[in-house]
C-alpha cells in the first residue's frame, strides 16, 4: 500500500476533490500554503508536506491495526523483561509472542513501525495547521511543530480504529495538549508543569468560590478547594509572577524626576564595600508600593467602570498622594456627595470579589508595616 502519490497525480486529485465539493454545494477546503524559501528556512519541509496525501478511512483502519499490534508487542516485551530481570533475547520475545520464527516476529515489528511512521507522516499537515494558531504566544513556529509532532506520535500509539472515528479527529486533542504545554512552559524562568496546573486550579477556585460565597475567598479556603496547604498556594502564586526588569519605567508621580520617568535601576541603591546597601529596606518598600499601585490599577481596569476607577483613585490618593473627601469629589463630578459614597461602596465591593485582586493580598505585610 502506497502512502504518497507522485507530484503529477497530487494536483489532479485535489482538483477532482474540489469539483466534487462544488457539485455538493460545499466550499473547497483551503489548500496548505507553502511559504517562500526566502522567508522560511524550512521551505523544503513544507514542500514535502504538499506532496504527501492524506490517508483514506480504509488505510487508517489497516495502519491503525498494525500500530496496535506493535504497541501490544512492546508491552509484552516490557512485561517479559520485568519477569526475567533482564532484557529478553529475540528468540525469547518471538516465543512469548507466539511467532513461528524470529524472522516472522521481526517482520511483524517492521510492519508496525512502518505503519506508525506512515500515520504520522501523512498527518503532519494537521500539526502545522494547529501550531499556526498558537503563533505569537511565545515559542517559535518550528518549536510548536516539534511539540505537536510529539503529540501526533502519541495519538498514533493510542488510536483504536475499532471505535469508528477518523484518526485526525482523535489526534487533534493530543496535538493541542502538547501545544498548550509548550506555550505554558515557554517562560524566561522555566516553571514545572505541576506548578502551572496548580496555578490554573487556584485561578478557577477564585472564580468559583467568589460566586458561591459572594466575597473574596481567603487563603485557607482557596488552598482547601485545591487540595494544597496555604504555604504551597502562596509559593505557587509567587512562582508564577512575571520577572521584573531593572529597565522598567516607574510611571507614578512619586517616581518622576526633572528629566522625566525613572527606571527601577535608577532607584536601586549601590552596594557598599561590605556588600550591604544603605536604605535597602526603604527602597524595597518604595518599589513594592509602586508595584502595588500598578496591580491595583490593573484590577480596577478589569472590574470597574471609568467613573468608578476615578472615584477610587482620587479617594485614596493614588495620583498625587492626597486622599480627597466626598465633598471635593462631588464638586469635581457635579454629583451629590451621597452618590459619590454609593459609587465608592459599589466599586470596593466589586474589587473584593474580583479574581484580579487576589495577588494584592501579597502586599498585606507591606501595608501593615507602613500603616
Amino acid at each position: 500500500m502506497s502512502v504518497a502519490t507522485s507530484s503529477a497525480e497530487a494536483p489532479r486529485q485535489r482538483q477532482q476533490q474540489q469539483q466534487r465539493g462544488r457539485k455538493r454545494g460545499r466550499k473547497p477546503k483551503a489548500e496548505f500554503s507553502e511559504p517562500s524559501a526566502a522567508s522560511q528556512p524550512n521551505a523544503e519541509f513544507f514542500a514535502q508536506l504538499r506532496s504527501t496525501r492524506l490517508l483514506s478511512a480504509e488505510e487508517e483502519l489497516r495502519l491503525g491495526a498494525l500500530v496496535q499490534e506493535l504497541v501490544a508487542a512492546e508491552a509484552r516485551c516490557a512485561a517479559l523483561a520485568e519477569a526475567l530481570g533482564r532484557e529478553p533475547t529475540l528468540a525469547e520475545r518471538a516465543a512469548d509472542a507466539g511467532a513461528a520464527s524470529e524472522a516472522l516476529y521481526t517482520a511483524r515489528l517492521r510492519r508496525g513501525l512502518w505503519a506508525k511512521r506512515a500515520m504520522v507522516t501523512c498527518n503532519l499537515r494537521l500539526v502545522v495547521a494547529l501550531a499556526a494558531k498558537f503563533q505569537g504566544q511565545g515559542p517559535p513556529l518550528a518549536d510548536l511543530i516539534q511539540e505537536g509532532a510529539v503529540g501526533l506520535v502519541r495519538a498514533a500509539e493510542k488510536y483504536d480504529p475499532a471505535r469508528g472515528f477518523r484518526f485526525s479527529t482523535y489526534a487533534t486533542w493530543w496535538v493541542r495538549q502538547r501545544l498548550h504545554l509548550s506555550v505554558r512552559s515557554h517562560r524566561l524562568v522555566r516553571v514545572p508543569l505541576r506548578v502551572h496546573s496548580q496555578f490554573e486550579a487556584l485561578r478557577r477556585a477564585v472564580r468559583a468560590l467568589a460566586g458561591e460565597l459572594g466575597r473574596r475567598p481567603t487563603e485557607g479556603e482557596l488552598a482547601a478547594r485545591c487540595g494544597l496547604t496555604p504555604a504551597r498556594a502562596a509559593h505557587v502564586r509567587a512562582a508564577m509572577l512575571p520577572p521584573e526588569s531593572l529597565d522598567r519605567e516607574l510611571h507614578f508621580a512619586s517616581h518622576r524626576s526633572e528629566q522625566g520617568l525613572v527606571t527601577m535601576l535608577d532607584v536601586t541603591p549601590a552596594a557598599a564595600d561590605d556588600g550591604t546597601s544603605a536604605g535597602t529596606a526603604t527602597m524595597e518598600q518604595a518599589l513594592e508600593w509602586d508595584l502595588l499601585r500598578e496591580d491595583l490599577e490593573r484590577a480596577m481596569r478589569a472590574s470597574l467602570s471609568q467613573r468608578e476607577r476615578d472615584i477610587v483613585r482620587m479617594r485614596v490618593g493614588l495620583d498625587d498622594g492626597r486622599a480627597k473627601t466626598a465633598t471635593e469629589l462631588a464638586a469635581v463630578f457635579q454629583l451629590p456627595a451621597y452618590v459619590i459614597l454609593r459609587e465608592e461602596r459599589n466599586a470596593l465591593t466589586k474589587l473584593r470579589v474580583a479574581p484580579d485582586t487576589l495577588r494584592l493580598r501579597d502586599y498585606a505585610e507591606l501595608i501593615d508595616a507602613l500603616s
